[in-house]
């Protein structure tokens, strides 16, 4: 799994490629904690575009950026278009943790503000 980061004012955004499996999870989490801990943003969007496959791994590592910045008042998105992704997303009732988004519009609008 490759992880980017693209920051723009007090937002960072996350980008994911590749699988996001246990494996990778615990990999990606330390270079997570290393980069959210280092600012405060407010606002974190995990993009899982790039994903060639996710499985309840991926949800662990969004709850935790969530757990380490949410103390904070930061604010965190989620961005996929991927059907099985969305549903992972609403089973584990992260709407509760994040705002999920599903169309390009609204990762437009939240980036380009």
């Amino acid at each position: 799994m490759e992880i980017l980061f693209e920051e723009q004012n007090d937002t960072l955004m996350i980008l994911l490629r590749g699988e996001l499996d246990h494996h990778n999870s615990i990999a990606g989490r330390e270079r997570l904690t290393l980069r959210l801990t280092q600012k405060n943003y407010r606002k974190i969007v995990f993009n899982l575009e790039g994903l060639t496959f996710m499985d309840s791994s991926g949800i662990s590592f969004i709850a935790h950026g969530y757990k380490l910045t949410a103390p904070f008042g930061t604010v965190t998105y989620v961005y996929t278009t991927n059907e099985r992704y969305l549903k992972m997303l609403n089973l584990a009732n992260m709407r509760e943790l994040s705002t999920i988004l599903s169309h390009g519009k609204e990762l437009v609008r939240l980036w380009k503000f």
